[in-house]
C-alpha cells in the first residue's frame, strides 16, 4: 500500500484493533472450535453432505482402507466396488489415504475436517502478514479477522487442503529464498494433501503466470520461485503416482469410462455462462462456498472511494480483476463451445478445465482483507470490525450442522440423515444375516438407495460412484437398464454423458419422487408410500455378474412378473429407510 496519503496515515485508535496476539489466536480456536463442535461433539450424529461426501469419496476411502488391512497394500482389485475395480497396487501417498488407513472411518472424517479449517487459518494468516507486514501491530485485530473468517468457510474436505492451502501455498512461493526450509516443506505438504486434477494443476498454472508478470515487471528472472513450482509439481508426481501411471502407462490397467464422456449436456450455452460470471463472483460457487457477497460488495465500495478520494488502491484493484479474469475464463470454459471442441482431443477429453473458480475463493477473501485494512486507514475501524464479524456471523448461519439441528429442533422439519442414519449400520446387518452368505460370494444392486450405503456396511456391489472405472462396466450395467433409461431422457443423458455414479436408475423414481440432480439420488425414507411399478432390468445379465440381490428403498410391484422373489422388508426405529430385499432370478 505504497499510495496511501499521509492524512490517511492516522492511526484509529479503536483498542479492539491491536488486541494482544495471544488474545486474537484465542478467539480465533474458540471460533474455529465452536464451528466444528458439532461434529466433534455429536460425531456420528452429526450432520455431512452426502453428495461427493458420503456417497462417494468417504465411502472409497474406507473401502480403501479396509482393504489395505485385509489384503496388504499391494492387491491389485477393490472387489466390493464396481464388481470388482481394477487398481494399481501398492500404497496411497497421500495425507487422506493414510489418516483412513491409521483411523476409524468417522475420525479419519473429523481429523481432516478440523486439519483443513486450521490450515486455512494458519495459513491466510501468514500469508497476510506478508502482503502487507507493517500495519500488523496496529490493525492486528483485522489480520485475524480476515483469516478466521476465510477458515470457516464450507470447503469441501475430500479435497484435503487444494482450497484452504491456497493460502498457505503462496505463502511459501512468496518466500522462497528468505525462510529457507519451510517454502519446501509448505510444498511437500500440499502436494501430498490436496488434489493435483481438481485444483493443484490450476494452482501451479496460477503461480506460473503470475511469476510470469513479475519476471516480465522487474526484468529479472526469479530462479528460486520457478524451482518452488516445478518442486511442487515433482511431488505431486510422487503422491499421485497411481493416476500418473493410469495415464500415461504404455498399456492401461482398463481403459477408463471417462473416455464415453459426453459433457455437453452438462455445460452452459453461451447466455448461461455470461449470467455464471456474476454469480462466481458474487456468490459461491462449486463445491466450495465462501458465501463471498459482503467481502465484494465492501471491496467495490472501498475501491470506489479510494478512486474518488484520487487514491487508487493498485493492489485492490489487481485481485479484483484477477476474480472477474478467473470467472470469466471459467465461464468461457464452461460452455458448450468449448467441450466440443475440448472433447476432441483424447487426453483433455477427461479434464474438466473450467475448474480455475476454485481459486476464486482465496482471491476474495485476500480482497476482502484488503478493503478492511482501507477501512481502517480511513479512520473507519469500528465499521471494519463490525463488517469482518458480520461475514463471521453470515458463516455461521451456513453451518450444515447448526441449520440442520435448528431445522429439526426448533421447527421440527425433516431434515437429511446424519452420518449414522445415512448408513444405517444396525439396519444393514439385519439383512446381511437374513441372506446369512458371506458377503464376498454374491453381489448386490439398489434402486432409490444409495450404492454407498449397502458398500459401507461390507456389501459387495455392481455399483457404486467412482471417477475412474473400466467402460466395459458402465457398458454392461448400461444394458443392464437399457428400458429404464429409454424411457426417460435426462436419466439416459446423466448416465450416458457422464456415468461416474452407476446404479440402477428407475423411470419411475424419477416421475414420483424426482432424482434431485443428474448427479445424486433422493433420500426416500419410510414415510415414502410410492411405489415401483414398471421397473424393466436385464436379469441375466446381472446374475451373469454374480448379482443375486436388490436392495430397494420403495415396494416393487408384482415382482415376480419382473423375475424377482420378494424376501422381507426391512426397518428399525433409527433408521429413516424401509428396505425391501428381492432376490433376482431368469424370468
Amino acid at each position: 500500500m505504497n499510495n496511501i496519503t499521509s492524512k490517511e496515515r492516522k492511526k484509529d485508535k479503536s483498542k479492539f484493533l491491536n488486541l494482544d496476539t495471544r488474545v486474537m489466536f484465542l478467539v480465533s480456536f474458540i471460533l474455529l472450535f465452536i464451528y466444528l463442535a458439532p461434529i466433534i461433539v455429536l460425531r456420528e450424529n452429526s450432520y455431512h453432505g452426502i453428495h461427493d461426501n458420503l456417497d462417494s469419496n468417504h465411502i472409497n476411502s474406507v473401502i480403501n482402507a479396509r482393504n489395505d488391512k485385509q489384503f496388504g497394500v499391494w492387491h491389485n482389485k477393490t472387489p466390493q466396488l464396481l464388481g470388482g475395480l481394477p487398481r494399481i497396487p501398492g500404497p496411497s501417498l497421500g495425507v487422506i489415504s493414510m489418516l483412513y488407513g491409521v483411523l476409524s472411518p468417522y475420525n479419519a472424517l473429523m481429523i481432516n475436517n478440523i486439519l483443513v479449517h486450521l490450515i486455512a487459518f494458519l495459513g491466510m494468516l501468514l500469508l497476510l502478514k506478508n502482503l502487507i507486514p507493517g500495519k500488523f501491530e496496529d490493525y492486528r485485530a483485522i489480520y485475524f479477522l480476515a483469516a478466521i473468517s476465510f477458515a470457516l468457510i464450507r470447503f469441501w474436505a475430500n479435497a484435503g487442503i487444494s482450497v484452504a492451502g491456497i493460502p498457505l501455498l503462496f505463502y511459501g512461493f512468496l518466500n522462497v529464498g528468505t525462510k529457507r526450509f519451510i517454502p519446501y516443506a509448505i510444498a511437500i505438504i500440499y502436494a501430498f494433501y490436496s488434489s493435483f486434477v481438481l485444483v493443484g494443476m490450476f494452482a501451479l498454472i496460477f503461480l506460473g503466470v503470475w511469476e510470469i508478470y513479475e519476471d516480465f515487471r522487474q526484468k529479472k528472472v526469479n530462479l528460486r520461485r520457478w524451482v518452488f513450482i516445478v518442486l511442487v509439481f515433482l511431488f505431486y508426481l510422487i503422491s499421485s503416482y497411481k493416476l500418473v501411471l493410469s495415464t500415461f502407462a504404455s498399456v492401461p490397467i482398463f481403459v477408463s469410462h471417462r473416455m464415453d464422456y459426453n459433457m455437453q449436456h452438462f455445460y452452459k450455452s453461451w447466455i448461461d455462462a455470461i449470467m455464471l460470471i456474476p454469480n462466481m463472483i458474487f456468490n459461491s460457487y462449486g463445491h466450495n462456498a465462501g458465501f463471498p457477497l459482503i467481502p465484494i460488495l465492501l471491496s467495490l465500495a472501498v475501491i470506489i472511494t479510494c478512486r474518488v478520494r484520487k487514491s487508487a488502491d493498485r493492489r485492490m484493484e489487481f485481485v479484483l480483476w484477477v476474480i472477474i479474469s478467473l470467472s470469466i475464463l471459467s465461464a468461457i470454459l464452461n460452455t458448450k463451445t468449448w467441450i466440443s471442441m475440448q472433447q476432441r482431443l483424447p487426453l483433455f477429453k477427461m479434464v474438466q478445465l473450467q475448474r480455475f473458480y476454485w481459486l476464486l475463493t482465496p482471491c476474495q477473501y485476500a480482497l476482502f482483507f484488503y478493503a478492511l485494512i482501507r477501512l481502517a486507514i480511513f479512520n473507519r475501524a469500528r465499521l471494519a470490525l463490525i463488517v469482518g464479524v458480520a461475514q463471521i456471523f453470515v458463516l455461521f448461519s451456513w453451518n450444515v450442522n447448526y441449520r440442520q439441528l435448528i431445522k429439526k429442533n426448533l421447527f421440527h422439519k425433516e431434515v437429511f440423515p446424519t452420518y449414522d442414519e445415512f448408513y444405517s449400520v444396525d439396519l444393514l446387518s439385519q439383512i446381511r444375516d437374513f441372506i446369512g452368505k458371506p458377503q464376498d460370494s454374491y453381489r448386490v444392486v439398489s434402486i432409490g438407495l444409495e450404492p454407498a450405503v449397502a458398500l459401507y456396511n461390507g456389501f459387495y456391489s455392481l455399483e457404486g460412484y467412482s471417477s475412474n472405472y473400466p467402460i466395459e462396466h458402465k457398458r454392461v450395467m448400461r444394458q443392464v437398464m437399457a428400458a429404464e433409461l429409454d424411457k426417460n431422457e435426462f436419466l439416459a443423458n446423466n448416465y450416458d454423458g457422464w456415468g461416474n455414479k452407476v446404479t440402477l436408475f428407475s423411470d419411475d423414481i424419477d416421475r414420483k419422487i424426482g432424482y434431485p440432480s443428474s448427479w445424486d439420488i433422493p433420500i426416500i425414507t419410510k414415510r415414502n408410500s410410492e411405489t415401483i411399478e414398471n421397473l424393466e432390468i436385464r436379469n441375466d445379465l446381472l446374475l451373469d455378474s454374480n448379482c443375486k440381490y436388490i436392495f430397494s428403498a420403495l415396494e416393487i410391484v408384482s415382482p415376480a412378473e419382473k423375475g424377482l422373489i420378494f424376501m422381507s422388508s426391512f426397518e428399525d426405529k433409527v433408521s429413516p429407510y424401509r428396505i425391501y430385499l428381492y432376490q433376482i432370478t431368469h424370468l
